[in-house]
């Protein structure tokens, strides 16, 4: 995963010193949207010249590291007639700490023979509303994601008990669709500021890194950010989280009994919301990096509390 961020890397570093007009808000956030680091904007990527229908693409990658999980987010969007965004991403999750500590946990007896999970994304974004001198831009969108990886690990957790693991404590589907609401202004204050506010409605759990339940759940979605300059933003961000998994420690003390180490309830799939502070940087024409802190509390059985996030996007 970070061999391919780092060749990413390289591409855009390189695409970035072709002269056309400087990139701006908004960015290519974790799940593929136009917006900041980890919420939607109501803007649109990258609109199209002046008499096209089409815009031309942006790509983008994250990086998050964290203790002992690594996210890797790539994604790409485009915009049709300024009104619609259409875009796809790809998100992975290193699971090696999972998979060593769970099979520690349960005297060898479970191994989910994988070391990560992938995610893939679809979205669409419509512009309802365009930003007047009173009135927000405002949007609504609708995802659809799938989760690759997800089911052969709820199979594999217990297959000799016979039982799926993952189902026991919430996990009910690999796919689902996802939506979106969204408002978004610019204040022209001495220094730009971006608010954005909105909800998301999704079954998913860590983003659908972890599958998806059979019940929906809304979550605010709140962004800050200001533009102390032409090539460099400042913000803030928070996105509220469901935590509808069970701890998997019960289930694996009834079926292994005595295999069971009393690190076996360590595995709570607690889920925490996100907060972020980032840092952009757009150093060439159409080309920007990001560098952020943020705390994501728990993943599966680890407080991961806080992590770093690197981002780099370019607009085609």
């Amino acid at each position: 995963m970070r061999s391919a961020f780092k060749k990413f890397l390289l591409l855009v570093f390189f695409l970035g010193w072709v002269e056309t007009s400087w990139a701006a808000p908004p960015f290519l956030n974790i799940e593929g949207e136009g917006g900041g680091g980890i919420n939607p904007f109501a803007y649109l990527i990258n609109p199209p010249a002046e008499g096209e229908i089409f815009g031309r693409p942006s790509i983008s990658a994250w990086e998050w590291i964290g203790n002992g999980y690594n996210f890797g987010f790539q994604s790409i969007a485009f915009n049709v007639a300024n009104r619609l965004e259409l875009g796809f991403g790809v998100y992975d999750l290193d699971i090696t700490d999972l998979r060593d500590d769970l099979y520690a946990a349960t005297g060898n007896a479970v191994d989910l023979r994988k070391d990560h999970v992938r995610l893939f994304h679809i979205h669409g974004k419509l512009l309802l509303l365009k930003e007047a001198e009173l009135l927000p831009a405002f949007s609504v969108g609708v995802g659809y994601k799938w989760n690759t990886e997800i089911d052969d690990l709820d199979r594999y957790t217990l297959q000799d008990a016979g039982v799926r693991a993952f189902t026991a404590i919430g996990y009910d589907r690999d796919d689902s669709a996802e939506f979106t609401a969204i408002a978004t202004k610019t204040i022209p204050w001495a220094l730009p500021t971006i608010i954005s506010a909105g909800a998301r409605i999704s079954r998913g759990h860590q983003l659908g890194l972890l599958g998806f339940d059979d019940s929906w759940h809304a979550g605010l979605e709140t962004t800050i950010a200001v533009l102390p300059a032409d090539k460099v933003a400042l913000g803030f961000e928070y996105k509220q989280k469901p935590d509808g998994m069970k701890s998997l420690g019960p289930a694996l003390n009834a079926i292994l009994g005595a295999r069971a180490t009393s690190r076996a309830n360590d595995f709570t799939f607690k889920e925490d919301d996100f907060i972020d502070w980032f840092f952009l940087y757009m150093p060439t024409p159409k080309l920007s990096f990001i560098a952020a802190w943020a705390t994501i509390g728990n993943v599966v059985h680890t407080e991961v509390e806080s992590i770093w996030a690197f981002n780099v996007k370019y607009d085609f």
